[in-house]
């Protein structure tokens, strides 16, 4: 009987480690080289690590979806193809972004996030701001996460799984501590608040970061404000550091366009601008006089006769 138990005990693991091995065989490897070495890494939407502390990461065979964000810089987003027990290198330097940001401000404390991504109103890369570790402390050396005055979803995300997320208001020249595990803890006086002019949107240094979020802006106009029922304008919009644009009611949009409209009654275009410093609005009104449609709407094409119809009613024999 015990003979018994012990084979069924070593064919079990035998299964196991079979399983295993056979996963394995199905893995690659993806080798990084990323600039800014504090860029994050997503990969298939789920928030990985920072690339200094992850030089190379196991995949399973197939295509992934690489994304490489950091604050201050244009993310980058890569389809990479794994082969099984092969490496695929991937090196990617980002673009900074050189303008800067101009107060008031206040600043966001987070303790005991480590490593885990940190969002500020979305959940997608596009709101990806930092990490635990650059904003754990207020001490000489400064790792501060520095926002416009207002009130924020924050997330703090680890894998795809939220650690924690919810609401933060900061006041401007108010520092808020927020603890990863149990949220909000307290606000206190940040003075440096006050003395902060313009300032880079990422800045390093020796056990020190500084991340300063920008507030979104928004523009939008119609070339035609006022016109008859058929008539067509045309509304053109601009925005910056929003990586969500919708225009009510044509829905979602690039961050600048233009796009030829013709609407059929009174019509209110509203631009609504997100992105991890706020929201931004614009919006304009295209006045349209329904009781009068436009000339073009009024012109019918004239009836036309064949050459062949023209003699044939001619040479038709009398019924």
């Amino acid at each position: 009987m015990k003979s018994d138990v012990l084979r069924g005990i070593v064919s079990t693991a035998l299964l196991v480690l079979a399983g295993g091995i056979s996963a394995f065989a199905q893995n690659g490897t993806l080798k990084l080289n990323v600039t800014p070495k504090q860029a994050y890494i997503f990969v298939d939407d789920k928030a990985i690590s920072e690339a200094s502390k992850l030089h190379s990461l196991t995949l399973s065979a197939g295509e992934h979806k690489v994304e490489l964000v950091n604050y201050g810089y244009q993310p980058v987003t890569r389809t990479v193809a794994i082969e099984a027990r092969k490496t695929t290198e991937l090196s990617v330097s980002l673009e900074a972004v050189a303008s800067k940001v101009s107060g008031p401000f206040g600043a966001i404390t987070i303790e005991g996030a480590d490593r885990d991504a940190v969002l500020l109103n979305g959940k997608t890369p596009d709101f990806f701001v930092g990490h635990g570790d650059e904003f754990n402390h207020d001490w000489w050396w400064k790792q501060e996460l520095v926002v416009p005055p207002g009130t924020y979803q924050l997330i703090i995300q680890g894998g795809d799984k939220d650690v924690w997320s919810g609401e933060v208001n900061v006041p401007a020249n108010q520092r808020v501590v927020v603890d990863a595990s149990k949220g909000v803890r307290k606000t206190v006086p940040w003075t440096r608040g006050q003395k902060l002019g313009s300032v880079p949107r990422f800045n390093v240094g020796t056990a020190s970061a500084t991340v300063a979020v920008a507030k979104p802006t928004a523009e939008l106009s119609v070339a035609a404000a006022q016109l008859n029922c058929g008539d067509a304008s045309e509304v053109k919009w601009t925005s910056s550091d929003a990586p969500q644009v919708e225009i009510a009611p044509l829905g979602a949009v690039a961050g600048s366009g233009e796009q030829a409209i013709q609407p059929k009654q009174t019509t209110e275009y509203d631009l609504t601008a997100k992105g991890p410093g706020g929201t931004a609005t614009a919006s304009a009104t295209v006045n349209v006089n329904s009781a009068i449609q436009s000339i073009s709407s009024f012109h019918q094409p004239r009836s036309t006769i064949s050459v062949s119809e023209t003699m044939s009613s001619r040479t038709a024999p009398p019924r």
